[in-house]
């Protein structure tokens, strides 16, 4: 009895505290949530897609995450008919944005068939992400899945759990919690997902794998065929974000031979100056340029990809 009352006493002694702190401060505002966490961690966990009824009593199932390109498609799945999902990143929208298109050119090829192409396309997705969509269009009865997806594997790879999450947040509304977090906890749950560690490449190509095998996995078990499709990259275009160094006067010698279409001088001069900078991106990307430009395609992508492994 004696624990009972304690607990009883605590209790009351913490809600008569709370509430002399909300007469006095008022009711706490909601935390703000870091720049794009609620899309990159919280809502990938949501289904991608909700069984919405018609008027005319049909049911569609409709997107219903947010910042993607609005789609829907029939409950009941027409035995004449292929489904064709798509998902992956950034990428995968500018496929995903030719949808109508793809489907008339399959109708084009089989006329006696009916063709559906979805888009599960989410800008900023990693495997990961696009593997939780992936686990959830297994059930819409998809006759082909194809993915687009390699380009974002910087994010950290921590789960968020929901139900912790949700509860967290609904404590952050007391003044009490917020005092004990702030002063003894001083970490969140967001934060520890925000602030995560650079990923080494070897650790973010394994990782990348693995999200790819489960998909095939979970895919193989349904007898579902999948296509993994190799991105495009554009080297040509893609100059190092670094700051290019405009004061050197190698460098500037050699860009003047570039600017004035001497490329067999520019790659002369340019590689003076990389003996002198070995490591700068910058060299490398015009070497690289000046390569191009005359045609020489081997030795191009090798110092589009020198200069890329710099950057």
């Amino acid at each position: 009895n004696f624990k009972k009352y304690f607990i009883l006493f605590i209790l009351i002694s913490f809600l008569l505290v709370e509430l002399i702190l909300r007469i006095q401060w008022g009711i706490p505002s909601p935390r703000p949530m870091p720049g794009g966490f609620d899309y990159g961690y919280v809502e990938i966990y949501k289904d991608f897609f909700k069984k919405v009824k018609l008027t005319d009593g049909s049911e569609v199932y409709s997107t219903q995450r947010s910042h993607s390109n609005y789609q829907e498609f029939n409950a009941t799945k027409d035995s004449n008919t292929k489904r064709i999902f798509i998902i992956g990143s950034s990428v995968a929208l500018l496929y995903a944005s030719y949808g109508r298109d793809l489907e008339n050119l399959f109708k084009l090829m089989m006329p006696e068939m009916d063709f559906e192409v979805i888009s599960c396309a989410m800008g900023g997705y990693d495997s990961f992400r696009a593997s939780l969509i992936h686990k959830e269009i297994l059930h819409y009865q998809p006759d082909l899945v194809i993915v687009f997806s390699g380009n974002n594997e910087y994010h950290s790879p921590i789960k968020i759990n929901l139900a912790l999450f949700k509860f967290n947040r609904f404590l952050e509304t007391l003044h009490l919690y917020r005092l004990l977090e702030e002063k003894v906890l001083n970490k969140h749950l967001f934060q520890k997902a925000a602030t995560q560690k650079v990923l080494s490449p070897d650790y973010r190509l394994k990782n990348y794998q693995q999200n790819l095998k489960y998909m095939i996995r979970l895919a193989k078990k349904q007898n579902v065929p999948m296509a993994i499709c190799t991105l495009p990259v554009n080297f040509r275009d893609a100059p190092p974000s670094d700051t290019p160094p405009e004061i050197d006067k190698q460098y500037l010698l050699a860009k003047i031979h570039f600017e004035k279409k001497e490329y067999k001088a520019a790659i002369n001069e340019f590689k003076k100056f990389l003996k002198i900078h070995p490591k700068d991106p910058f060299g490398y990307f015009f070497l690289a340029k000046s390569y191009d430009m005359l045609g020489d395609i081997a030795q191009a992508k090798k110092y589009y990809l020198k200069s890329l492994s710099l950057s």
